[in-house]
């Protein structure tokens, strides 16, 4: 008996992936940019890791700032804030979302319509707050 559910395709999963990849790097770079005495390296970047999972937190630019200010002389940092060599860094261009614009309840019923999908997208905080925001009628 089908349910009429389906599984997300590799290209589906694959996209998804890289929309998270490319968000994760542009908020790593804004991160970096606000706190130039940071050393971006391996430990750096693996105790910040360790400390957003337990904290059941997630890769964002409040999070990231909020746990450097609770941990922060556990970091390893520069001597000095780094100001001869400053390299400008283009943001990468925001890439459209998976689910694409969240604008009306009609919307939100399009997604929903491929329901693995769409529970797939509700663990992600960003969808989940488009989506709870439309529904109660808040306009974004």
């Amino acid at each position: 008996m089908s349910t009429g559910k389906t599984n997300p395709t590799p290209e589906e999963l694959q996209a998804e992936d890289q929309a998270a990849n490319t968000e994760g790097q542009a908020v790593s770079l804004r991160f970096l940019r606000r706190n130039p005495r940071f050393v971006a390296n391996q430990a750096n970047a693996d105790l910040m890791g360790k400390y957003i999972k337990e904290g059941g937190r997630h890769w964002s630019d409040d999070d990231l700032a909020a746990v450097y200010a609770e941990h922060s002389h556990e970091f390893e940092h520069s001597e000095a804030p780094k100001t001869a060599s400053v390299v400008r860094v283009e943001e990468p261009k925001p890439t459209p979302k998976p689910w694409g614009e969240l604008k009306t309840r009609q919307d939100v019923a399009r997604v929903s319509r491929n329901l693995v999908q769409y529970k797939i997208w509700l663990k992600n905080p960003e969808f989940e707050s488009a989506v709870n925001a439309l529904l109660r009628g808040e306009v974004r």
